[in-house]
């Protein structure tokens, strides 16, 4: 019976052993993936509704902030992401997919942001854009 039992056991491990993370990437994937599936179920919950506001206000004011070099377009992204985020979670608890349009939009200003040319007086004078 125990050498029967011993090929199955070699080619299950093989194929745990092949779905197991072997780089540093994999590795947060996996630790992201879990750390969200826990944090859903903490005693906390209640107290990530205000701290997310409170980051989102803090994302639209550096946004707000850093408009006249960037332009108003990644605020103005940001904070309809923000609104449909609020409006669905307040109005329209059902709708998940109002959800993810308002993450999208919220990636989507990153993106921009991170994507926009320095239009300060100074970047433009020595033709380099500023990374501050």
């Amino acid at each position: 019976m125990a050498r029967a039992s011993r090929p199955l056991l070699t080619a299950l491990l093989s194929v745990v052993l092949a779905f197991f993370p072997k780089c540093p990437m994999c590795w947060a994937a996996y630790m992201s993936m879990f750390g969200g599936v826990w944090l859903a179920h903490t005693p906390y919950v209640a107290w990530l509704y205000p701290l997310l506001l409170g980051l989102f206000g803090l994302n639209l004011f550096i946004l707000l902030r850093r408009a006249p070099r960037r332009g108003y377009g990644p605020f103005f992204l940001g904070l309809t992401g923000i609104a449909v985020i609020l409006g669905a979670r307040t109005l329209l608890p059902g709708d998940r997919w109002l959800l993810f349009l308002g993450m999208t939009l919220m990636v989507a200003s990153s993106l921009v942001y991170s994507f926009t040319a320095d239009r300060s007086p100074l970047s433009q004078l020595t033709g380099k854009e500023q990374t501050s």
